[in-house]
């Protein structure tokens, strides 16, 4: 805990940020552990570069794609003139109310790129504008209605995904947790 305490107190620091809610203490603390799974994940990035390249969405994702393989996705990270934390970060977020992409080290000394989970929302508040345009109920109402059907649908997994990215980023927020690809 106290690598993990440090490696917080070093970041918040050096970000000269004062009143962060950022806990780490897990006895205490609601964790959230739903996540989409690499399908749903690799949908919603498919999706987002074929809106934002002006090109058709696939009907349908294959399973267990290498989504930076695709031709719409590599588009898209070739002509993207911003930073995306869904496409440049590392499955990082930390619970900051400032929106932030850095590099830095993980607890572990890894080396890796951390967003924050307040530009985490922003971008998908951005996302929602451009595509859906739909209230925060109704992208919540996502993770039941929309996911896993027999064709592998792109933009029902890529809402499927949103909705839980979008619930993981405010519960981040509120309770002070990082959220964490893990796995």
């Amino acid at each position: 805990m106290d690598i993990t305490t440090n490696w917080k107190d070093n970041i918040i620091y050096g970000l000269k940020m004062d009143d962060v809610l950022w806990h780490e203490d897990y006895q205490t603390t609601p964790y959230y552990t739903n996540k989409p799974d690499w399908d749903a994940l690799n949908a919603l990035l498919l999706y987002i570069s074929a809106k934002y390249t002006n090109q058709e969405v696939p009907k349908t994702i294959e399973r267990n794609i290498n989504i930076y393989e695709h031709p719409i996705v590599k588009e898209f990270i070739e002509t993207k003139d911003f930073q995306v934390s869904l496409f440049d970060g590392s499955g990082w977020w930390i619970p900051i109310k400032r929106n932030i992409m850095f590099n830095y080290v993980l607890p572990n000394d890894e080396k890796c790129t951390l967003a924050t989970s307040s530009l985490l929302l922003a971008e998908l508040e951005r996302y929602n504008r451009f595509e859906w345009n739909e209230d925060e109920e109704t992208i919540i109402s996502w993770q039941k209605s929309e996911g896993y059907g027999d064709d592998y649908n792109t933009e029902s997994l890529a809402k499927f995904a949103f909705s839980i990215l979008w619930q993981a980023a405010k519960f981040s927020l509120e309770n002070g947790t990082v959220i964490i690809f893990d796995y």
